[in-house]
């Protein structure tokens, strides 16, 4: 009788045990988004986990569902974060108050939207706006230490923005700059499209803005590098539309050719000697210089 007490006992400690080991890591680190009780992310109700996901959580938020996550309270933390894994439509918020940090990637697939609206966020690693995804910055704050790739659409119209890591805008890709602060530390590379309107984009001392892509400015200020810092060129092989605001350039100021430069307004303003690097041949025109 004890002899089976004893088996009994030993079964069932031994059987939780045998059963979390055959759960592989990657189901124990994810939580879904189901949005079940309304949009608050800090209710546990709204995940498929019954929890609110943690620092070593990757968070996955599908289409299709009527209630999308909001962040509105601070010292939220996660891992690695998937906006619109299936479906159309998702959403994930960060609005006045809120506070989120990913010490992962952050990736908005097609149809899908990261809406900075308000309050923090902060990234270390990757943020990625896949063909047809959005990310909109409209107030507070977006931090970002690792790279930020576009390849659908990213607005940024009133919030700051740090980048810290390489700024990428990619064949498909825009960037629209309405209001907000960007200050990006390392290059901006333009193959997709670069529009201007109001705000400021800048980058760092020795860091240029380059690629084969598009560049638009009516308004604002777009700040190339310091003074007669090597690398800080603005080397577009693109069209280049000036119309208004100030384009600041420490170094270069290289286009492939005059063709597809126009300028009917803005002014240019060369901030130190360049490199000596020469135009290509052709008619260059500027409104104030």
């Amino acid at each position: 009788m004890k002899n089976s007490t004893l088996l009994t006992l030993l079964l069932r400690i031994a059987l939780p045990i045998c059963w979390a080991l055959a759960i592989p890591a990657s189901t124990l680190a994810q939580a879904t988004w189901t949005g079940s009780s309304n949009t608050n992310w800090n209710n546990a109700l709204n995940w498929s986990t019954s929890a609110v996901p943690g620092n070593t959580i990757n968070v996955t938020i599908p289409g299709g569902l009527t209630n999308y996550p909001v962040v509105s309270s601070g010292g939220l933390q996660v891992k690695n974060i998937t906006i619109n894994s299936s479906g159309s439509g998702a959403t994930l918020t960060i609005a006045t108050g809120g506070s989120l940090t990913s010490s992962g990637t952050v990736t908005v697939d097609a149809n899908g939207t990261f809406a900075v609206t308000g309050g923090t966020f902060s990234s270390s690693t990757t943020i990625t706006v896949n063909a047809s995804g959005i990310l909109t910055a409209s107030s507070g704050t977006l931090s970002n230490s690792g790279a930020i790739s576009i390849s659908g659409t990213m607005t940024a119209s009133g919030s700051a923005v740090n980048a810290t890591g390489t700024l990428t805008i990619n064949v498909g890709g825009t960037l629209t700059v309405s209001g907000s602060t960007i200050s990006a530390s390392k290059p901006v590379s333009d193959n997709g499209t670069l529009n201007v309107s109001s705000g400021s984009l800048s980058t760092a001392s020795g860091q240029g803005i380059s690629g084969n892509g598009n560049f638009a400015m009516s308004g604002g200020t777009v700040t190339v590098g310091t003074a007669s810092t090597g690398g800080s060129d603005f080397n577009l092989h693109g069209t280049v539309d000036l119309s208004g605001g100030l384009l600041e350039i420490g170094h270069d100021f290289d286009l492939q050719s005059a063709s597809g430069q126009t300028a009917t307004g803005g002014t240019v303003e060369f901030m130190g000697v360049a490199g000596g690097a020469p135009f290509a041949t052709g008619t260059y025109q500027f409104y104030n210089l």
